[in-house]
């Protein structure tokens, strides 16, 4: 019998690997939507359930879902505070309402000198990001000033806006990468310190 041989790494994919594994779970499929929420799933006892299907929790913040219409998430990797319980597929672990996944937080690392970042060729960079990562690097500006807005505001929780910011970077560099640019893991404000024109 055939399996589901990849990650998932977008919404979608994550989607095709739970209705591929529906079975492993204690949930039927009764109905599948485009539009919010993505499943109506049902248990043993009869009882239905509205679930979200994220790849990361956090974008359920980030795709404004109403969690009065919800009652849980469903994602690949949960890396947000949710009002609803969510279960993280990778993990098969249950989480509930403001709970998240501790383990997937990097931890604070002191930038890399200027002298790492100094080795990068920036015009080849800029070239690349200007034709073949706008998109990566629009992501990567936006979390980058939502992170220095969260620091700027001394709030308890910067945990989502670090999260993001850090699976933002490390996209863009993956881009870098996929286009010849040796480049190393760096924090993300020598990455901003290297992009920036």
């Amino acid at each position: 019998m055939g399996e589901v041989k990849f990650t998932p790494e977008n919404e979608t994919q994550t989607r095709e690997w739970f209705a591929a594994h529906i079975l492993e779970s204690k949930y039927d499929l009764i109905a599948s939507q485009g539009a919010f929420p993505d499943y109506l799933l049902g248990d043993e006892d009869g009882k239905e359930y509205l679930v979200e299907v994220e790849h990361t929790s956090g974008n359920f913040i980030r795709h404004r879902h109403d969690p009065q219409e919800c009652d849980f998430v469903l994602c690949w990797i949960h890396d947000a505070e949710l009002t609803l319980p969510v279960l993280e597929l990778s993990t098969g672990v249950w989480y509930e309402a403001g709970e998240v996944n501790e383990s997937i937080l990097i931890k604070e690392e002191k930038p890399k000198s200027a002298r790492a970042v100094g080795k990068v060729d920036k015009e080849r960079v800029l070239e690349v990001i200007g034709v073949s990562a706008k998109d990566e690097f629009d992501t990567f500006i936006e979390c980058f000033t939502r992170d220095l807005r969260k620091l700027n505001e001394l709030t308890d929780n910067m945990v989502p806006a670090r999260t993001e910011l850090l699976r933002a970077a490390n996209a863009l560099i993956r881009i870098l990468r996929e286009h010849g640019i040796k480049i190393d893991d760096l924090h993300p404000y020598d990455l901003f310190e290297l992009v920036r024109a």
